[in-house]
């Protein structure tokens, strides 16, 4: 599939195999319409004699460029024949087809916690997709680049896109690799969903935002023209990233340093306040959490509060500056990414540490976690309902699709499917559905299409056998998949549940643990129950006086409900000009004259901040600069959980500025308590 301004290149490549043959060959390339078969454009090229080389196989190539002034509404087929003695030897042929952006795209959104398509609530019915042609296949390359040139074959992809449509599914979930931009099989793929009227989550290799390679995600964007193409729904940034276990987050544990010393002042005061010593390695540096701690409860769970607060702050700062760089080029897609086991109430692993849904949801347009750890009966597919109330309280305008769920029925004893697995698999998917529904989740993706044995992970997690002929699962799912669009919408909450995350060590699995009998009694009884903490519905006025790990503010540690993150900082340079300016950053300024800046803000507690609205009554948030305080700025309207906010004609330097300083910035809710992320610029005048 090109792009109409493309010209297409069309060619051969003739190779030799053993014996040689006397004759010179001719090869011969016929352009037609696909519909009518009118043949639109012959060319033929006289080969040399092909004589195999030693090793077996000789090539020669052959090549031109046709203009295609109109494209045909079905496309085009090119058909490659190779002839001896006036005789065919060998024939070739594939369609060949123009992508157009429509002139009205229809484009998935986010709308209320609910994903919305032409006007209607979506939901996501979707599965990971990968072709039948390559699950048994040895040759890694060949299997994971499926969208490169190798390994693409349209005809492969349209008999699975046209089962899975058979089946149910209205959405794929697709990966592509940076270097397989090239072949543009990715717009083909899309065009072929889009005849279907299914759309793809689409996510773009390599990298996370952890550490995010930019300059190659958005070749992927620009050069594939994704931000036209409203079949993709969503772009998938990461592929199951968790901080892991204690070693594997010792990356973060400068920092954590960092952090505590910015919030605390001091790490004193930080230990102070937890009335717990801070974790060190052998060497005494500051390191993070052990296993113990973090799985279970005990008298460092303030410090471990902190520590997860640090994560939430941490995965805001990383993840919101992805989605910023993407919708800089591409404001219409949702930008998300597959969370892992983010959301699982019942984890409890060695110290492992998931993403947590408290900041992320603020970083992305979509929770989506994975569903390998409800796999088995109901009692534990059900704890996925606390997975979607939990993301309700913490991204209540964020719909929530399961990225991943299914399981393997593969018997590596036995080296096939037993009829017992095939029916665990399909009892597993019904209860996953009845809780998928059930909860007023907005979505799923199986893991999922190809059915038979997977070299490497010697699995076999298909919903189809090899053959395409359907499982027990495929009839299950049949059943929901046919109409997603009758899913019932979650009911009104009418029971409301307080949790506290700071209350145990374990994070969310103690929050579950501390409620799970009052959830499950409510439920069963018929109620909807919801989640929310003491500091739900507050605002900066009256929002508990509390900091991180429930100790009273005292003005040098992280309030509570109160929290902020500096999304973009811009200074007014020696020319005049708008310049942003990274966090520490350092900035020429003009020698004398007075020195202005405008900052975004992001609200992440809570609380919503409230306006002086030209008083300054108990509450008020205003940006502060310096230490102590030279001016200060308020917000110009109120701001509420997760909402953004710009406030402009900051004075960061009075005229008279000789000599280079360093500025403070920092947030106060008046009368209370400052708060939130501290910012500190360098300027430098000239």
């Amino acid at each position: 599939t090109y792009f109409e301004d493309q010209i297409p290149r069309f060619g051969v490549r003739v190779a030799a195999v053993g014996e040689s043959n006397p004759e010179k060959p001719t090869a011969r390339i016929t352009l037609s319409d696909r519909s009518t078969g009118s043949e639109i454009r012959r060319q033929e090229w006289a080969l040399e004699r092909l004589t195999a080389a030693a090793d077996g196989v000789r090539e020669q190539a052959v090549s031109t460029e046709w203009p295609v002034s109109q494209w045909p509404a079905e496309g085009l087929v090119c058909t490659v024949e190779l002839l001896t003695s006036g005789q065919v030897i060998d024939r070739v042929s594939h369609e060949i087809h123009v992508w157009r952006p429509k002139q009205n795209k229809q484009f998935v959104t986010a709308r209320d916690g609910k994903f919305m398509l032409q006007g209607q609530r979506w939901w996501a019915h979707g599965i990971n997709y990968m072709p039948s042609s390559g699950i048994a296949s040895n040759d890694w390359p060949y299997f994971e680049r499926w969208l490169g040139a190798r390994s693409y074959d349209p005809e492969v992809m349209d008999r699975d896109l046209g089962r899975l449509k058979d089946i149910g599914y209205n959405a794929v979930s697709i990966f592509l690799n940076h270097p397989d931009i090239r072949a543009q099989n990715l717009v083909d793929l899309l065009r072929r969903l889009d005849r279907l009227h299914m759309k793809a989550n689409v996510s773009l290799r390599p990298g996370t935002p952890m550490n995010f390679p930019w300059p190659q995600i958005r070749e992927h964007i620009e050069q594939l023209r994704l931000a036209e193409n409203d079949t993709v729904f969503a772009y998938d940034l990461a592929w199951e990233p968790m901080f892991g276990h204690h070693e594997q987050r010792r990356e973060w544990d400068g920092r954590w340093e960092q952090w505590i010393v910015e919030r605390y002042g001091s790490i004193a005061n930080a230990e102070k306040d937890w009335g717990f010593a801070i974790p060190r390695d052998t060497s005494g540096k500051v390191t993070n959490p052990s296993a113990q701690q973090i799985d279970q409860d005990g008298d460092w769970r303030r410090m471990v509060a902190a520590y997860r607060r640090f994560l939430d702050t941490l995965l805001y700062e990383k993840y919101s500056r992805a989605r910023r760089l993407v919708r800089s080029i591409d404001p219409n897609h949702l930008v998300s990414f597959r969370m892992a086991e983010a959301g699982n109430p019942t984890l409890r692993w060695n110290g492992l540490i998931p993403y947590d849904f408290a900041y992320l949801a603020a970083a992305v347009d979509i929770l989506a976690p994975e569903g390998y750890g409800r796999i088995g009966d109901w009692e534990k597919v059900k704890a996925g309902c606390f997975t979607h109330a939990y993301a309700r309280w913490a991204g209540p305008d964020k719909p929530l699709i399961w990225a991943e769920m299914g399981n393997t029925v593969w018997d590596l004893a036995l080296m096939g499917t037993p009829p017992q697995r095939l029916q665990f698999q399909a009892e597993f998917y019904f209860d996953f559905y009845k809780m998928l529904i059930g909860s007023g989740a907005d979505g799923m993706f199986s893991w999922w299409y190809p059915g038979g044995f997977r070299w490497g992970e010697n699995s076999d997690f298909g919903i189809i056998n090899p053959d395409g002929s359907d499982r027990p699962v495929t009839k299950v799912i049949r059943k929901f998949g046919r109409q997603p669009l009758h899913w019932a919408p979650a009911d009104p909450i009418d029971h409301w549940i307080t949790i506290d995350r700071d209350a145990r060590a374990e994070g969310l699995t103690g929050i579950y643990e501390t409620v799970q009998e009052e959830f499950w009694r409510e439920l069963m009884a018929g109620k909807t129950p919801g989640l929310r903490t003491a500091g739900t519905g507050t605002d900066s006025a009256n929002c508990p006086a509390l900091a991180v790990g429930n100790t009273p503010w005292n003005g040098t540690n992280p309030p509570k409900y109160l929290d902020a993150a500096f999304d973009r900082v811009e200074v007014q340079d020696a020319s005049g000009k708008w310049v942003e300016v990274e966090k520490s950053g350092r900035v020429e300024v003009a020698r004398g004259k007075p020195v202005l800046a405008r900052v975004t803000l992001t609200n992440l507690g809570e609380a919503k901040w409230i306006t002086p609205a030209g008083s300054d009554k108990p509450g008020a948030v205003f940006v502060i600069v310096g230490s102590p305080e030279s001016s200060r700025a308020a917000i110009p309207n109120d701001v509420p959980r997760f909402a953004s906010v710009e406030i402009k004609g900051i004075q960061l330097a009075p005229a008279g500025l000789t000599q280079e300083k360093q500025v403070l910035i920092t947030l106060l809710a008046q009368g209370r308590t400052p708060f939130g992320e501290k910012y500190t610029v360098t300027l430098a005048p000239q």
